[in-house]
Formats: structure tokens, sequence, C-alpha cells
């Protein structure tokens, strides 16, 4: 005779929600806890198991996000070094397309939990706008800082004093920006992770299928 849905040994972890404790192989609609006494019953077993599985669904799709904000900031960064042609096309169409298309793991996942768009789509858009603050901040700024350094240090012949003072100029308030930046580094990952547990309590709520 079979089992059913209620009594059906699983066949993967099933943590206890109050302890966390391994309850795979229990069996019967109300299982007992031998950790901590919790008496749980077998839906809420499965619902929680279900919250832990979105939460993983959503944190690799928030971390795939985040890589591809990163390499559309590397690109950015790429018109530091790369002809003027190429740089306006990383800087100002390539780089801002792929940061869109950054948060697209993300709203699958919340359409595959059907989760009303009005309920993520303001949290996604922070997370994508301070991930790419960011890294901005530790890759772009520098970076240009140092290019204007370079170009005052190597072209001071060619620029002449006048010009190569300039860049000496934009070089030191660039990393004078980047100094003061860190000070707000730990509050703008801050604002990041609160993005991030607003969009997991999101994803880990039960939402009615025909919401979505």
């Amino acid at each position: 005779m079979s089992l059913d849905d209620t009594t059906r040994v699983p066949d993967r972890p099933l943590p206890c929600p109050q302890c966390g404790y391994d309850l795979r192989g229990s069996v019967g609609d109300r299982v007992t806890c031998p950790e901590c006494g919790a008496q749980v019953r077998r839906a809420v077993l499965n619902a929680h198991l279900d919250r832990a599985r979105r939460g993983r669904v959503l944190q690799q799709a928030l971390d795939t996000a985040a890589a591809g904000v990163v390499l559309a900031v590397v690109m950015a960064s790429a018109c530091l070094i790369a002809p003027s042609g190429t740089c306006v096309l990383a800087a100002w169409v390539v780089s801002p397309a792929l940061t869109f298309l950054a948060a697209s793991p993300v709203v699958r996942a919340m359409h595959q939990f059907s989760v009303p768009r009005g309920a993520w789509l303001l949290p996604v858009a922070g997370y994508v706008a301070w991930t790419a603050l960011m890294a901005g901040y530790v890759l772009f700024v520098p970076l240009a800082a140092l290019a204007a350094w370079w170009r005052a240090l190597g072209w001071t012949a060619i620029l002449g004093g006048g010009q190569a003072a300039a860049m000496t100029l934009l070089a030191a308030l660039l990393f004078a920006a980047y100094v003061l930046g860190l000070r707000r580094l730990a509050a703008w990952r801050k604002a990041r992770e609160r993005r991030v547990t607003a969009l997991m309590e999101i994803a880990q709520a039960d939402w009615p299928a025909s919401e979505s």
C-alpha cells in the first residue's frame, strides 16, 4: 500500500521550523521533533521547505543579477582606455542595457513564485541601483582617477602644462571623492541588504496563484 502525501517519507532534508533538526524519515500528519519536542503538522513542514527553496532560488537570481551589474560597470570602465567610439558604445549603450538585463533572473524568479508585480518591482529596482552604485564606486571612480593621473604624467609634453595640470586636478578630485565615499560604503551596503531582505520576505510569502 502506497503512502499518501501526508505520510510519505521525504527523500530530502526536512528541517524543523523551530530548531532546524532534520526530520527526514518521519511519518504521519503530525511530527514531533526529537530535538526540541515541537509538534509540527506535515503541511507546515512542507510549506517551510518550500519557503527555503524559494529563498535559495532567489539568492541565486540576486547573485546572477549582481554579477551582471558588475560586468556592466567593468565595460563602462573600459572606456577609460578604449578608443572614443568604443567608449561611447560601452558607456552609453551596452552598459545600461546590460544593467537592465541583469534584473531578469530576479524577475523570472518572482514570476515563478506567483508574486504580483507591484510587490517586487521597487525592491528589485533598488537592489540593482544600489549594486550599480557600489560597483561604480569601487571600480569606475578609482580607475578614472588613475587614468587621469597617468595621462597627466605621461602626456605632459604633448598636452602642455595647462592641460596636464587640469588632468592632475581631475585625478585629485576623483581620489578625494573615492576616499570620502569610503565613509558611505557601509551605509550603501546596508541599504542594498534591506532590499534583499524585503525581496526574501516577498518571495517567501504565500501568494495566491490568481494574483500572478
